[in-house]
């Protein structure tokens, strides 16, 4: 995969316009469902096993991971008591985040 496939699939994960096995609250469930939804849109048979991204994929979703807590898109950790590999949305986040619904197609 490329940088931005990474990053437009974690965009769409947290946006909440893909839906995957594990809440995207932490970094590993995140890049797991990265390699969940990149498996779904190539066709890929859904397993038992948690897929995972192969180690290139991986080191690129850790680059965006960052990324986006640089452009202020997702927070280190959860709260006080949750730390990294807790993460959340970044409250001036606002509608850029907002899921893909039939009222705001265009």
């Amino acid at each position: 995969m490329t940088k931005s496939e990474i990053r437009s699939i974690m965009l769409d994960i947290i946006a909440g316009r893909e839906s995957v096995t594990y809440e995207a609250n932490q970094r590993e469930h995140l890049f797991s469902g990265v390699a969940q939804v990149a498996d779904r849109r190539s066709g890929q048979p859904e397993g038992i096993d948690a897929p995972k991204l192969n180690h290139d994929d991986a080191i690129l979703a850790l680059e965006v991971f960052w990324d986006l807590i640089l452009d202020r898109i997702i927070t280190p950790g959860a709260d006080d008591t949750n730390p990294l590999p807790f993460f959340r949305v970044h409250s001036e986040v606002g509608d850029r985040l907002q899921p893909f619904t039939k009222e705001n197609q265009t």
